[in-house]
């Protein structure tokens, strides 16, 4: 019964806390919202109910596994945007989010088999190769002004009903088969999926593209947040450790936004989940 309250729980508690953190960073400017936007709120709230379940060892082993699911979350924009400008016709935003969902699960699943011979250094380092090669990637998809167009309510609920469904199968799996399950579930990129494809419908497939041009570097901010876990849970109170990895994110969030000069009030604030 306890584990049903907690899954029931964190349904609820993800889904407004995601979903309105997304809300606010897209009302409050580009600036404050980008900061906002820079909280890895689905990451952080799996693990809070994670910890609360099953304690800060399962919650080191939970974070262990998201340097490499970054590098799923990459191929994933990627497939999703390329399938939604190559595809059309009826269910297209099915299809895509399917097509793009089979290849993140491919690359989840790799990346849990090479997990087992690779330490949290090295899958680090091989993230950070990934964001280099994925925003190289990305360079060629040209900026595109936005539109000022109304975006519809129905937005804000497929969002809070996508997190907190991930994050509550998130504590369901680490549960039921292992923190590290946990974590790969937690990592799936919900507020991305939902973006992409609402700038996709409103702005064309040119300014999603221009918009996940910049996602590379904006999951700094979510690499960060997990090594900084994964290195102080073990020594501080996991809520500490929480807040010190959200922090320094946001930090990060704050200096990409303000030194970088990559996003400016034409463009929507990014995902971190």
């Amino acid at each position: 019964m306890e584990i049903v309250l907690r899954v029931v729980l964190s349904f609820i508690a993800g889904g407004v806390t995601v979903s309105g953190l997304v809300w606010l960073s897209e009302r409050l400017g580009a600036r404050v919202g980008g900061v906002l936007s820079g909280v890895p709120s689905t990451m952080l709230v799996s693990l809070v109910f994670i910890y609360v379940g099953q304690g800060g060892e399962d919650v080191k082993l939970a974070v262990s596994v998201v340097p490499p699911l970054m590098i799923a979350a990459l191929v994933y924009g990627y497939a999703l945007v390329t399938t939604l400008g190559r595809a059309g016709g009826p269910y297209l935003y099915a299809r895509a989010i399917a097509t793009a969902g089979l290849v993140w699960l491919l690359v989840a699943f790799a990346a849990r088999r090479v997990e087992h011979y690779v330490s949290f250094a090295e899958s680090v380092a091989a993230v950070m190769v990934a964001i280099v090669g994925f925003a190289v990637l990305f360079r060629r998809y040209e900026p595109v002004v936005a539109k000022h167009i109304q975006r519809p309510r129905h937005v804000l609920i497929d969002r809070f009903m996508l997190s907190g469904a991930v994050i509550a199968g998130a504590v369901m799996v680490a549960h039921v088969v292992s923190a590290k399950w946990g974590g790969v579930v937690a990592s799936f990129p919900v507020v991305l999926t939902s973006t992409v494809c609402f700038l996709n419908s409103g702005q064309g497939n040119g300014f999603a593209k221009s918009w996940i041009k910049h996602l590379p570097f904006a999951y700094i901010g979510l690499l960060i947040f997990a090594v900084i876990v994964y290195q102080t849970v073990a020594v501080f109170d996991p809520l500490v450790s929480f807040g010190l990895g959200v922090v320094c994110s946001i930090l990060y969030s704050y200096m990409y936004i303000s030194f970088g000069g990559l996003l400016d009030k034409n463009k929507d604030t990014g995902d971190r989940a």
